[in-house]
């Protein structure tokens, strides 16, 4: 450097020292910029609130303030053990014993429903006699607690406060309409595929046309376009096309079922004779069977333990729905709602049966243009009534096929059965054929209102019974651990299940040790092959009908069908009507528990429970008002987004049958319509602020990403580091918006309040753990104490042997000063401990349910929007309610 070392040095720091100030100043601009548009986005957010003239809201508001204590996960959340609470290890009525002395699948043997006289629609009890809040003074919580005044609303848009990122990702794949089928088979080279097509075929038609690309189905009801209004590039109208198309939409259903076979061993005989196992047994509308379907009373039928049985009609309806899915391309869902068995328990989500038929049947539906889903609803230790008295909401407006699997939890329990498949119904846009293990109720449905039935059975009668150590290694893969003698049963238990927790990846890596296997391996839960097999009897039996409709559609003239084969909306229409009319039957007690409103009226709903479908949109908080949602912290995010990597487990080992990769071979798969049926939940225009100051103490418990627990294949739920098993893809917990008398109020604006009737589903039990509110000694808490550090839960765990913490089972007794208020449009009702004990309704175990409203000529017939306030007041902190579920109708 020579001489001139120093003044170099003292150069470069100079003009260092300049470009690090214009750093720092494009900086400071950039930042000023970002919050001017994040003022402007919030005021132009807020521009459709009318300015308030409720002197309680005008109150100067303190800053918010912003918590980020974690929602409850897998290990910490505090809810009651969602153990199952039968002492049996089989389902009552459902599992029995074959001839064989093997364990076999048998119906629900449901006792025959009996007509009621009783045509009351509802007989539910209204809410007249609740105290309205005035000066009276038996009125008054006598505790002395104060409100403060709150703060301003945090600078957030509004608009998207309870959308996740990942769910965002969602809402842009719904505005581009279009959903491209991404295969999840097994990785193979050119020369493993080449193998596998040479042996059994691909998909090979490509349509090089240019067709429609935008949905013009949904000016019409049901979709239902009629011929002569397609488009003169539609596909459908296309005969050279559909020449083409047919035939090889035929071969791949074809090919899926002998896959299917293959799978079983079943590749000699004739397609009867190998087909056998899944075979569907239709009967006459009129010569239905009654009782356990056999020849004699009290004997199981044939077809029981083959594919199940359905009706002429039923079959005919089933095979209209898959039509009218290809004809218009809509969606095609089948959807579940059972018990911690059916939610697929010990094994990784995928591998319950319900997601199986996805898992099958979505590749063979891509290729005809239709997205199919699976949607599992089960929820361990719980019946389905707290979900099925909305199903049309929490499963989905869009379901075609309905069943209930229940028998551990509410296989007596006729009411919950009733109304979920009533609710079905009634609920949603599409009218579902009722696929269902339920079968008293479903018969008595098709006999009072001609509705679509059907009967799953087990296939038992093609598979084997292990009769000794050397047999098993002689049988086909899939049908190893299926069926054991009594003797051998520990053969089976011991392959019953594949799970791995965690496969190794580059891009991330999980911040708590992971387990070998998922959990839940109780004897009553079924391992994987058991659930693989149930999942391919329907799967089975919807690709039987899939080749019935090719088959006529390719045998018709020019290929043309009248759109009276495959419309739906007089099919739907007459169906809802009936059952809307019909006696409730069982459903009809629901009246003693203020819910007969769910046997004749479409019941709508919003909750935090998993899994639901279309999370984002079916959540309580998308119906609060904006100044109650800011005060409501966000679900964590997943840790890591995407599909999981390749995981052995959930596909059968090298050399044995693989179903899902010979339907997914072929040429690359083209996008399909993605219809959107989010518009039928309807949001509030929030027109109005709430009537009364918003409470802040009110505490969101939820699961990492449960905007994205939907119940089927392709959720992601749960990807926290509480999670022990990141790899077993399970979406059931129990959430809900957690609230004590120091929380305030907590409001709604229900859309569309039509019926008069709204029910609230709460868990009265629960203890500290909502977050800064405990440690709050008044209403809306005390600003000058608060602490600055995040809050923690520091509930008291105690250990049973193992080391692992067990939460107490112990629930708090109300105090003398509790009161319950709620308010409808601004109008409070008071409710003192004695008259809450005789409101609050206990209809199935750990379900509690309250009447908010029960007037039929509330909303004179017209939908309207309504304000739901409701707050506890007295007890402190002893009782604190956890909010689940809203039903309104």
């Amino acid at each position: 450097w020579g001489a001139d070392d120093d003044d170099d040095d003292t150069e470069f720091q100079s003009n260092g020292s300049s470009a690090f100030g214009q750093v720092i100043v494009l900086i400071m601009v950039g930042f000023i910029l970002l919050m001017l548009t994040n003022v402007i986005e919030l005021q132009g957010d807020m521009s459709q609130l009318p300015t308030s003239t409720n002197s309680s809201v005008q109150k100067t508001e303190e800053k918010v303030m912003t918590t980020s204590h974690r929602p409850v996960g897998l290990t910490t959340r505090k809810r009651i053990p969602q153990d199952v609470v039968v002492k049996s290890k089989k389902p009552n009525n459902i599992e029995g014993t074959g001839g064989d002395g093997s364990t076999t699948f048998e119906d629900a043997s449901y006792s025959e429903v009996e007509a009621t006289k009783d045509v009351d629609p509802t007989g539910d009890s209204d809410v007249s006699d609740i105290e309205p809040r005035g000066d009276a003074e038996d009125a008054i919580e006598p505790t002395g607690d104060t409100i403060e005044t709150l703060g301003p609303l945090p600078n957030i848009s509004i608009k998207d406060a309870w959308l996740t990122d990942f769910a965002r990702l969602r809402q842009e794949e719904h505005s581009r309409g279009r959903h491209t089928y991404v295969p999840r088979g097994r990785p193979m080279d050119e020369a493993q595929r080449q193998t596998l097509i040479d042996q059994w075929g691909s998909w090979t038609l490509v349509d090089d046309k240019e067709r429609p690309m935008g949905d013009y189905y949904t000016k019409y009801p049901y979709r239902d376009i009629p011929r002569s209004e397609f488009p003169d590039n539609a596909w459908q109208i296309d005969t050279e096309y559909l020449s083409k198309f047919l035939p090889e939409g035929l071969a791949l259903v074809e090919r899926a079922q002998e896959a299917i076979l293959a799978e079983y061993g079943k590749t000699e005989g004739t397609w009867e004779e190998k087909a056998k196992m899944f075979k569907i047994t239709q009967f006459r509308d009129s010569k239905l069977p009654k009782n356990g379907l056999g020849p004699k009373e009290g004997t199981a039928h044939a077809s029981l333990r083959e594919g199940g049985w359905t009706t002429t009609k039923s079959w005919a309806g089933l095979k209209r729905r898959l039509l009218h899915a290809i004809m218009t391309e809509d969606n095609f869902v089948f959807a579940m709602g059972g018990h911690s068995s059916a939610a697929g328990h010990g094994n990784h989500f995928i591998q319950s049966y319900t997601l199986q038929v996805q898992w099958v049947l979505e590749a063979v539906f891509a290729r005809l243009g239709v997205k199919h889903e699976a949607r599992n609803f089960g929820n361990g230790g719980l019946g389905t009534l707290q979900n099925g008295l909305a199903a049309g909401s929490i499963y989905g407006p869009d379901v075609d096929m309905l069943m209930w699997d229940s028998g551990m939890t509410e296989a007596k329990d006729l009411r919950a059965i009733s109304v979920m498949h009533r609710q079905g119904i009634l609920g949603g846009i599409k009218v579902p054929i009722l696929w269902s293990l339920a079968s008293g109720i479903i018969r008595q449905l098709h006999k009072d209102a001609g509705v679509d039935i059907g009967f799953p059975g087990s296939a038992h009668a093609g598979i084997p019974t292990i009769k000794s150590h050397e047999q098993v290694e002689t049988m086909p893969w899939a049908t190893q651990a299926v069926k054991c003698k009594n003797d051998l049963h520990s053969i089976c238990r011991k392959g019953e299940y594949i799970g791995k927790c965690w496969v190794d990846r580059d891009d991330f890596k999980p911040k708590n040790p992971q387990a070998d296997v998922p959990g839940g391996r109780a004897t009553w839960h079924p391992g994987s092959r058991v659930h693989q097999v149930t999942g391919r009897v329907i799967a089975f039996t919807i690709l039987e009908a899939l080749k019935e409709v090719l088959t006529e559609w390719n045998e018709a003239d020019d290929h043309v069908l009248e759109d009276s084969s495959w419309h739906v909306t007089e099919y739907y229409d007459e169906m809802r009507e009936r059952v809307a009319k019909s006696n409730g039957g069982r459903c009809s007690e629901l009246k003693k528990a203020s819910l007969g409103f769910a046997c004749h009226h479409p019941v709508k709903a919003r909750t935090e429970f998993t899994p639901r479908a279309y999370p984002s949109s079916t959540n309580l908080r998308t119906i609060m008002p904006p100044e109650m949602l800011a005060h409501i912290e966000k679900a964590d995010k997943n840790d890591y987004q995407g599909r999981d990597v390749f995981n052995p487990a959930l596909h059968p080992p090298e050399g044995a049958v693989d179903v899902l990769s010979i339907v997914e071979a072929g040429v690359d798969f083209k996008s399909v319509m993605l219809p959107d049926y989010r518009p039928f939940y309807k949001t509030p225009s929030n027109s109005k602020p709430p009537f009364d100051i918003i409470g802040r103490g009110n505490k969101l418990a939820t699961v990492a990403g449960d905007d994205y627990c939907d119940g089927t294949v392709d959720s992601e739920c749960m990807r926290s580091g509480d999670n022990s098993c990141l790899l077993s893809g399970h979406n059931d917990s129990r959430n809900g918006i957690m609230y004590h008398a120091y929380s305030g109020w907590l409001f709604f604006n229900i859309p569309d309040l039509k019926y008069g009737y709204i029910t609230a589903k709460l868990e009265t039990w629960h203890w500290e753990g909502i977050g800064i509110a405990d440690t709050w000694d008044k209403i809306n808490g005390n600003k000058k104490n608060q602490p600055k550090k995040k809050w923690k839960n520091k509930q008291k765990k105690k250990k049973k042997k193992g080391g692992k913490p067990r939460r107490l089972k112990q629930v708090r007794n109300y105090c003398k000063t509790f009161w319950f208020e709620f308010s409808i449009n601004g109008e409070v009702k008071t409710m003192h401990l004695d008259k809450w004990n005789t409101r609050i309704q206990k209809p199935q175990r750990v379900v509690e349910t309250v009447s908010l409203l029960a007037d039929p000529d509330f909303t004179g017939g017209e939908e309207q929007e309504v304000e739901l306030g409701m707050r506890i007041r007295g007890c402190g902190k002893v009782k604190v309610f956890s909010l689940t579920h809203l039903y309104w109708s």
